[in-house]
C-alpha cells in the first residue's frame, strides 16, 4: 500500500476505496490560546486600515502575481514560483521579486550571478540560478511596493512579475493571489501564532483568488482527483470564484555539489551511511524520500532549523556522523546547497555530498496545464504590458 511520504502512515485513497481527507492535527500550543487571540485582534485592526483604505495600499497597470501562504515556512511557495517562472518564460520575459529573508543588505538589489545566499537570502540564489539561464529576473526588496518599480526600471522587457511569499505584504495589491497551503497542513486545521503556526488568521485567505494545495499524495490524485478536490474545496471553505489546483512534489535525479567550481568527493551508487541534511522548514518529505531512495542504507537525519547558515562545526558533524562508512553519502536539499558560500572551501574538501532538486508536478492529467493557463490568461488580459507603463515604470493606483 502506497504511504504518505510525510507520515509514514496509509495515505488516504490511496486504496480502491476513498478514505477522505486526512484528519486535522491537534493545535500544537493550546495554553498560548490567549497570546493568539490578542495577535489576532491585532491583524484584524492592520487588514482593516488597508481594507478601509486607511493604510495605503496600491495595485499596478502591470501583470503582478502573488504567490503566498498564511502558514509559517514549509507550503511549498517557491516550487510554485520556479514551476510558474520556467513556463511563463517560454512565452515572455518575467521577473520574480522576493523578499530576501535573513540576508545581510538592505532595500532593493538585482541579482547578479556573483551574489551569495548570506547577502540576499536562500530562496533568491535558488531561483536564480534556475531562471537567469532562461532570461528570467531576480530580484530582492522587502518593500515590494518599491522594488518592483525599480526592477522594472532595470529590466523594461519584463511582461510579467511573480512575488515570492507577499500573501501578508498589503502595501501592495497583486492582480493575481495565489495561496499555497500543504496537504495535512491545511491552514484552516491550524491555529494562528503562537498556538499554532499560521501568520494570520484563515479568514485571510479571502484574499485569494485561487489556492494551490502542495504535497498532496500522488497516488491519491491520480485515483481520486475529483473527490479530492471536491472534499479540499469544502474543508478549506473556498468561494465559488476561488479556483483550486492540487500538485505534488517531486524529486530529481540526485547531482554532485559543486561549490565555486569546486566539487566534492566521488558519490557511491549505493551508499551504505547517508547524512539527510537539512534546514528547512518542514523536511518530513524529504527525510521520507531518503529513506525510499536507499533502503538499505543506515540513515542519520541531521536536521537544522529553516535558512540555517552552515557553521564549521557543522561540517564536523558531518564528518563525525559519516566516520567508519564504507561508502558513506551527504544528501541534502537545493535549498540548503545555495548557503555554504561562507564556509572555508578546505573544510568541504572530499566530502560526498549530493543536491536532491524537487520540482512541482501534477499527478492528475491538465491540471498542471489548468494552473498554467489561469495565470497566462491574467497576464493576457493587459495586452502588451510594456504599454501599460509611464517611461518604462508601471502606473501605480491607490
Amino acid at each position: 500500500m502506497a504511504q504518505d511520504a510525510q507520515t509514514g502512515k496509509p495515505a488516504p485513497g490511496t486504496t480502491d476505496a476513498w478514505e477522505g481527507l486526512p484528519d486535522a492535527q491537534p493545535v500544537p500550543q493550546p495554553g498560548l490560546q490567549p497570546l493568539a487571540a490578542l495577535y489576532a485582534a491585532v491583524l484584524r485592526a492592520r487588514n482593516a486600515a488597508y481594507d478601509r483604505g486607511l493604510k495605503r495600499s496600491f495595485a499596478f497597470d502591470f501583470p503582478v502575481i502573488g504567490v503566498g501562504n498564511l502558514r509559517v515556512g514549509g507550503t511549498g511557495k517557491t516550487p510554485v514560483v520556479a514551476w510558474l517562472a520556467e513556463r511563463l518564460l517560454r512565452a515572455y520575459p518575467v521577473g520574480t521579486i522576493s523578499r530576501g529573508y535573513g540576508r545581510r543588505t538592505r532595500g532593493y538589489r538585482l541579482l547578479s550571478g556573483s551574489d551569495r545566499s548570506a547577502d540576499v537570502g536562500d530562496e533568491p540564489v535558488l531561483l536564480y540560478r534556475r531562471l537567469s539561464p532562461l532570461g528570467g529576473a531576480v530580484a530582492v526588496g522587502e518593500r515590494r511596493v518599491e522594488a518592483l518599480p525599480a526592477l522594472l526600471l532595470e529590466r523594461e522587457d519584463l511582461q510579467a512579475v511573480l512575488l515570492d511569499d507577499a500573501f501578508q505584504h498589503r502595501a501592495i495589491r497583486p492582480g493575481l493571489q495565489l495561496l499555497c497551503t500543504a496537504w495535512g497542513q491545511l491552514y484552516t486545521d491550524d491555529a494562528l501564532l503562537p498556538a499554532g503556526r499560521l501568520r494570520e488568521p484563515a479568514t485571510g485567505a479571502s484574499r485569494a483568488d485561487a489556492v494551490v494545495v502542495t504535497k498532496c499524495p500522488p497516488e491519491l490524485l491520480a485515483a481520486h482527483g475529483a473527490q479530492v478536490r471536491e472534499a479540499l474545496r469544502e474543508r478549506l471553505e473556498l468561494r465559488p470564484d476561488q479556483a483550486l489546483y492540487t500538485a505534488s512534489l517531486q524529486y530529481g535525479p540526485m547531482r554532485p555539489f559543486i561549490r565555486g567550481g569546486t566539487g566534492g568527493g566521488s558519490l557511491p551508487d549505493q551508499p551504505d551511511r547517508v547524512v539527510v541534511l537539512s534546514g528547512i522548514a518542514e523536511p518530513g518529505l524529504f527525510q521520507a524520500f531518503a529513506r525510499a531512495r536507499f533502503p538499505n542504507a543506515e540513515l542519520v537525519d541531521l536536521a537544522f532549523p529553516d535558512h540555517h547558515r552552515w557553521q564549521d562545526a557543522d561540517v564536523a558533524r558531518i564528518r563525525e556522523a559519516l566516520d567508519g562508512a564504507a561508502d558513506p553519502l551527504v544528501l541534502t536539499t537545493e535549498k540548503d546547497a545555495v548557503r555554504p558560500d561562507d564556509l572555508d572551501r578546505r573544510s568541504l574538501a572530499g566530502l560526498p555530498i549530493a543536491v536532491q532538486p524537487v520540482d512541482l508536478c501534477f499527478p492528475e492529467a491538465g491540471e498542471g496545464e489548468r494552473l498554467l493557463e489561469h495565470v497566462k490568461n491574467f497576464v493576457a488580459g493587459f495586452g502588451n504590458s510594456a504599454e501599460g507603463r509611464v517611461k518604462g515604470s508601471p502606473e501605480a493606483k491607490r
